[in-house]
């Protein structure tokens, strides 16, 4: 009842009510369906208010967000809420909703792969490890096993020939028996003619050189194969009685080392005599140049050896392989100036950087005094110098060749000379000096280096300036045409390290004075030697970056302390990275590398598995490799091994010193030249001493099988002697010999 005693009444204003909620239900409901979201659950009217505000206030937003709504529902309905959650749960934005959208795909990429490929996911590092090491293991042992077996094919055919050419064999025993001046000993000209067979067998590889040919071997092809090495400095002329005496040829050379030596073409014509300013432009001036200074014979197109002659006829790439591997340089600033040098090799080879000290190019600035007019334009102060330098390095380092390297003739003499007045009170350094052998001490001019190679090099120009100081620009062989390619060959003999003596530095001399490719390459190599061999100038290769796994890794390692180099070394090969030693930043003690673009581009297994990692560890490094699998599998565990590694390292290896640990370079498991069997078989049981007569052909042929089960190789005389030896005869009977002989060939 109410208050008034009426009756009760409908609110007048119920029906619009009731209107208007069903209308903001709806447009509730159009808001969520628009925006994604649940609003059944807005019951709190300001929450409701807050919302419809916050979109009021970003229109922009707001228009687009029907389409983000069916992008939601679309990826929803591939099974990615989850990760759409997260993103929302985060905070995060666009850049880095990508990224983890990218590595969710990924992942589940890497996942399917290791399902779908047993081998993937049975993939070990460490069993790959073990794989690696056998395949070297094994690849070692029959690259060493190799010279036994060409030693033993040597022997066997050496014998049959013997055997069946008896009679040249005959009359190679005699000579070889005769006495060295014996008015019976025939001349190796007639001896080839008398027992070519059997002495070519004996001795299949001759080395001779081209000129010796016509007068030693018949005009015939007496060779399976003919090898030229330094080919550069052959004339063709001079080759072609050797070309004949072969079926196939080999020509070996580098066309950017010297060309044929022609310097004593002309008589006595002394090149320190050529100190005019006046120089000749490389191009198509040499040949003109070169007969003009009676230093050459014209040749058809200007091909001055051999090696141009072949090249033509035989053009890259099928005719002409290029060998780029340099082995050479143990430190890598010995060939890097050489290997940047557009004009030689233009980063055509690869070279390998050392653990070891990288100063391993210098140059020593010999003083200049005003007024002093120098004699033969040879400086007396650099003469002293370079004789300072060689003393020093015979008491200091007595264990590493040397050879001296002058540029001029006359100045190499006078530094022999001094160095001879030097050492006459010195006798405690006769036994470096009179050391013989292919590593002795030498001093030479620079046009005959070229095939030789010391630990070490002193570099001396010789020429000095005027005596008011001015530059002469009159470097002798450097001067001509191809001069750049006389450098080269000086630049390049060193092992272990160059030092380059000089009167003037490269800031003496003038670019626009220098006209011709050598000394222009002069001036630069001076310039990067003063430099200790990190100014190339111009010619820096560019390092590629870093591919993604690379990034990763370098981060996480970096992270736990460990001070990384990637992409280390100066030319052709780098390492992916270098881990340096905390307290030496300067000093890389551990080759890491990966299973990335540097390992998968080497062509075969023996290259990236076995002759990269041993190059490597011959030049100091100790190594470890990261196999990518692993790293995305268990990376926090390969990180651990890692560290490990790098810590056993510091504990255990001082950073190795490069001229000792190339010493052991070339040791190789020693193998016997000829495989015998180290016991013979039980010899059979037959008596000794009976007559031919009372031997059975079975008893023979056993004492055959047992004589030969020694494994030494034998002629067939040979092989009678010593089963006649066994059974006790010492005269050689017809009846004896036949029977045996019978015994043998069945």
């Amino acid at each position: 009842m109410s208050l008034t005693g009426s009756r009760p009444a409908t609110w007048p204003l119920l029906n619009e009510l009731v209107a208007a909620k069903e209308e903001l239900s709806e447009a509730i409901q159009s808001l969520g369906a628009a925006i994604g979201q649940d609003m059944n659950d807005r019951s709190d009217i300001q929450d409701l208010e807050s919302t419809v505000n916050s979109l009021e206030s970003n229109r922009s937003f707001l228009l687009g967000y029907p389409n983000l709504h069916d992008l939601y529902r679309s990826l929803a309905a591939l099974g990615l809420e989850p990760i759409i959650d997260a993103v929302r749960s985060q905070d995060l934005n666009y850049e880095s909703a990508v990224m983890a959208l990218e590595h969710a795909w990924l992942s589940s990429l890497l996942n399917l792969l290791w399902i779908d490929l047993p081998s993937l996911a049975r993939f070990s590092g460490d069993a790959q490890e073990n794989a690696v090491h056998e395949f070297r293991r094994a690849d070692e042992g029959h690259v060493s096993i190799g010279a036994a077996r060409v030693k033993r094919a040597w022997a066997s055919t050496s014998v049959s020939t013997r055997d069946t050419r008896k009679h040249q064999s005959a009359v190679l025993v005699t000579q070889a028996s005769l006495k060295p001046r014996s008015r019976q000993r025939l001349s190796l000209r007639d001896l080839y003619r008398e027992a070519e067979d059997v002495l070519t067998s004996v001795k299949p590889c001759w080395v001779m050189s081209p000129l010796v040919v016509a007068q030693v071997l018949p005009a015939k092809k007496c060779f399976d194969l003919v090898v030229f090495d330094e080919a550069s400095q052959i004339p063709p002329a001079d080759a072609v009685c050797a070309l004949l005496r072969g079926r196939q040829t080999v020509v070996a050379g580098d066309p950017k080392q010297l060309p044929p030596t022609t310097f004593f073409a002309s008589g006595d014509r002394d090149e320190e005599n050529d100190n005019s300013e006046e120089q000749i432009d490389d191009g198509d001036k040499e040949l003109d140049a070169k007969v003009k200074e009676g230093q050459a014979i014209a040749l058809v197109g200007g091909q001055e050896s051999l090696l141009d002659q072949m090249k033509a006829l035989l053009p890259p790439p099928h005719g002409t392989k290029m060998l780029n591997w340099h082995y050479r340089s143990k430190c890598e600033r010995l060939i890097a100036f050489s290997n940047a040098q557009e004009e030689l090799y233009d980063w055509q080879l690869t070279s390998f950087p050392s653990a070891g000290d990288g100063n391993c190019v210098s140059h020593v600035l010999a003083p200049f005094t005003a007024g002093a007019e120098e004699a033969n334009a040879s400086a007396s102060a650099e003469v002293q110098e370079v004789v300072a330098l060689v003393i020093r390095h015979a008491e200091e380092r007595p264990d590493q060749s040397l050879g001296v390297i002058a540029l001029g003739v006359k100045h190499a003499n006078r530094i022999e000379e001094q160095l001879r007045r030097e050492l006459e009170s010195r006798k405690d350094l006769e036994t470096f000096f009179e050391k013989a052998g292919l590593e002795s001490f030498f001093i030479r001019n620079l046009e005959r280096v070229q095939g030789d190679e010391r630990d070490a090099i002193i570099l001396t120009t010789g020429y000095s300036k005027t005596k008011d100081g001015r530059m002469r620009y009159s470097f002798g062989p450097i001067n001509r045409v191809g001069g750049y390619r006389r450098l080269n060959v000086a630049v390049t003999r060193a092992k272990l390290s160059m030092t380059v003596v000089s009167s003037f530095s490269s800031v003496d001399m003038d670019d626009e004075k220098l006209n011709s490719i050598g000394p222009r390459m002069l001036i630069d190599y001076l310039l990067y030697a003063e430099s200790g061999g990190t100014n190339l100038g111009r010619r820096t290769k560019v390092k590629p970056q870093m591919n993604p796994f690379e990034r990763d890794v370098y981060e996480a390692l970096t992270r736990v302390g460990i001070r990384l180099t990637p992409q280390y070394g100066e030319s052709g090969y780098w390492i992916d990275f270098a881990a340096m030693h905390p307290d030496s930043p300067g000093e890389p003690i551990l080759a890491i590398e990966t299973d990335g673009a540097m390992y998968h581009s080497s062509p075969t297994g023996r290259d990236r598995d076995r002759l990269r990692q041993s190059q490597l560890e011959k030049l100091g490094w100790r190594f470890h490799r990261i196999w990518s699998t692993e790293w995305f599998r268990s990376r926090e565990q390969e990180i651990k091994k890692l560290v490990q590694v790098y810590e056993d390292t510091l504990l255990h290896q001082t950073v190795i010193k490069a001229d000792r640990s190339f010493q052991n370079e070339s040791e190789v498991a020693a193998l016997p030249i000829v495989t015998t069997n180290s016991e013979m078989a039980p010899a059979p049981r037959v008596p000794i001493g009976l007559s031919i007569n009372n031997y059975s052909q079975r008893q023979l042929r056993s004492v055959v099988k047992w004589v030969k089960s020694d494994g030494r190789l034998r002629t067939e005389d040979e092989l009678l002697r010593d089963v006649m030896q066994a059974l006790g005869f010492k005269i050689k009977g017809s009846r004896i010999v036949a029977a045996i002989r019978a015994a043998m060939t069945t």
